[in-house]
């Protein structure tokens, strides 16, 4: 919708073709050539302090409002268009742009009403196919304002190079024994080939007209042909609500993670996020969240091990090369885990960063590069190692999702992760090679 959403110069158009008044002060003009130019900020900088003098004039009230729309403040610029529209009903100019900004506000109802009235005065052209685009796309909005549903399937193979993530040393040294402590073959990196599966799904559902239901699942095992007791299932469910427009939303909800491992319950996650979602135009948006998590261990020897989680971050996600649809998401996050029981490395600080770009080199693919980084350090002096243990993890990622055909793809991934830490027993490098089919459900 960018080429539409931006396209004051039909606006324009059609105030030139049926106003009937020339402006008549340079300040006028001056605005009308920056809007011409696309540059509405500017127009609108140079009107606002004109308003007090100049509200009630025709062409100040359509331009003002225009440059409203233009700047970012549809709202703003109803208000200028409403002077006008009062003293003359059948401005065209002037209704369209009252159309568009409701559109921007998301107000659909009182954007169609605007757009058919208009169809009926026989516009141009050109802006009857600007004003049938936005009929288009209020239609399609209020589709997908509806209850929507997805899922998918997915099975594949590959291999992992570490699949109990662990270091490839078979000795480390330890301060406190003076020596080498020698590591059990349990202890260091294997490597294994694996096969996967995979589904899952996302319900949304509307409550009233800002609210929505929100829930989903996904179902996760991966089989390894020899390491079998590192083969493990994933089962994660979610739910909550979004409140608010696509453009300004807010979001609340909860997840569960079940981990089981060699055939026993290993792991239990409980998070609570809340997210703000904003909208900037029509191709970036920015996200900030906050997430709060128990990490429990279900096996007695590892309940050492639990924590609670806070996590605090943002993030934003903005369009390039639109040609390929080209999207970058980055994103920057900072926390603490609160050790519940005696861990020997004590609470650990987080900060990290992640940023994922995706686009379609063809109109069948898209290719998808990702990259992390986080460092963790724990507040406790392991009495082990007579230090304070720092970490350093990053992680690289390249992948193709290649459509085969209907809703089926093909997908080939490598993913590169390495820990680098002051304790040499939780240093390691893992590299997984994996080629998966997937099916959607739309």
């Amino acid at each position: 919708m960018a080429g539409v959403v931006s396209r004051c110069a039909i606006g324009l158009l059609l105030y030139a073709a049926m106003a009937s008044n020339a402006w008549a002060a340079d300040e006028l003009k001056r605005a009308a050539a920056l809007l011409a130019e696309g540059k509405a900020k500017q127009a609108y900088t140079l009107l606002t302090p004109l308003e007090a003098e100049r509200a009630g004039d025709d062409e100040f009230d359509y331009l003002l409002g225009t440059a409203a729309i233009d700047s970012g403040q549809p709202a703003r610029g109803t208000l200028a268009l409403e002077r006008l529209i009062q003293r003359d009903p059948n401005h065209a100019g002037a209704r369209l742009e009252m159309g568009r900004a409701y559109f921007l506000m998301g107000d659909d109802t009182r954007a169609k009403a605007e757009f058919d009235a208009l169809l009926q005065l026989n516009p141009p052209p050109i802006a009857r196919q600007a004003m049938t685009q936005y009929l288009q796309a209020i239609e399609q909005r209020n589709r997908s304002r509806g209850t929507q549903w997805s899922g998918y399937v997915s099975a594949g193979l590959g291999h992992d190079t570490n699949v109990n993530a662990a270091t490839d040393k078979t000795k480390i040294f330890v301060p406190i024994f003076g020596g080498d402590l020698i590591l059990t073959d349990t202890s260091t990196s294997k490597s294994d080939n694996l096969l996967f599966a995979a589904a899952g799904t996302d319900f949304s559902h509307p409550l009233t007209e800002n609210v929505r239901l929100l829930a989903g699942a996904d179902l996760r095992y991966r089989h390894y042909h020899h390491q079998h007791d590192f083969s493990f299932g994933t089962l994660a469910a979610r739910g909550g609500v979004a409140i608010g427009s696509a453009g300004n939303q807010l979001r609340l909800g909860t997840q569960l993670d079940y981990l089981r491992q060699d055939h026993q319950a290993n792991r239990r996650n409980l998070n609570g996020t809340i997210e703000w979602r904003k909208a900037l135009g029509d191709s970036q948006q920015v996200n900030l969240f906050g997430q709060f998590g128990q990490i429990r261990y279900q096996r007695p020897e590892y309940r050492i091990n639990d924590a609670n989680q806070t996590l605090l971050g943002g993030s934003w996600l903005g369009l390039i090369l639109p040609a390929h649809n080209g999207v970058t998401l980055a994103t920057l996050f900072g926390g603490r885990e609160r050790a519940r029981e005696d861990r020997a490395d004590g609470d650990k600080r987080m900060l990290g960063a992640r940023a994922t770009w995706q686009f379609n080199p063809i109109d069948d693919g898209e290719l998808w590069v990702s990259a992390g980084w986080q460092q963790g350090h724990y507040c406790q002096e392991n009495f082990l190692f007579a230090t304070r243990r720092h970490d350093r993890l990053t992680d690289i990622g390249l992948g193709f999702n290649w459509r085969i055909g209907g809703a089926w793809s093909l997908r080939p991934a490598i993913n590169h992760s390495r820990n680098r830490s002051n304790i040499a027993i939780n240093e390691y490098r893992r590299t997984d090679y994996t080629l998966a089919v997937q099916h959607d459900f739309r």
